[in-house]
């Protein structure tokens, strides 16, 4: 009998290094997004090797619950890496609110996997329109409450952060 913490153990190929990441862009030769970046450091190493997206992430704490939280680490990322690759929020989206912070503080889109995921397994296509519906309004309302017609509009200044 394999235990779900064996089975997510498994699923992880450890021999993967930043030279087998660098040779999968150039022969993928389109788009590539490296996810699970959590450091300045590793940001940039993937902006090196010619990634052309970053997802910040830590695959939803399941893996290592102990590490920072993606948007505490988003504003240092973002100021490191620039204009040089498009920068993804992944983890800890439940309300439209959270998807307007991480858009402030430079995230060019935000992943929201888990509530799209629960909308499918309670409900299917239904479920996934009940479950993103009011996450859609929230965000359309609180950018009106801002005063920001567009998503570009949406900048640092509207977040007060505090560690």
């Amino acid at each position: 009998m394999t235990t779900l913490a064996a089975y997510i153990s498994e699923q992880f190929d450890r021999s993967v290094t930043w030279d087998d990441a660098a040779l999968m862009v150039q022969e993928w030769d389109g788009p590539f997004v490296i996810k699970g970046v959590v450091t300045v450091h590793d940001a940039l190493r993937a902006v090196e090797i010619g990634a052309n997206a970053i997802m910040v992430s830590t695959h939803g704490g399941r893996q290592l619950d102990h590490t920072p939280a993606p948007i505490d680490m988003l504003p240092d990322i973002v100021a490191a890496v620039g204009d040089k690759a498009e920068i993804i929020l992944d983890g800890g989206i439940r309300r439209g609110t959270d998807v307007l912070k991480a858009l402030a503080l430079g995230a060019r889109a935000v992943a929201i996997g888990r509530s799209y995921l629960f909308g499918l397994g309670a409900g299917g296509e239904l479920g996934v329109d009940r479950a993103l519906g009011p996450l859609k309004e929230e965000i359309v309302r609180d950018m009106a409450i801002l005063g920001c017609r567009t998503v570009e509009e949406i900048t640092s200044e509207y977040v007060r952060y505090r560690p």
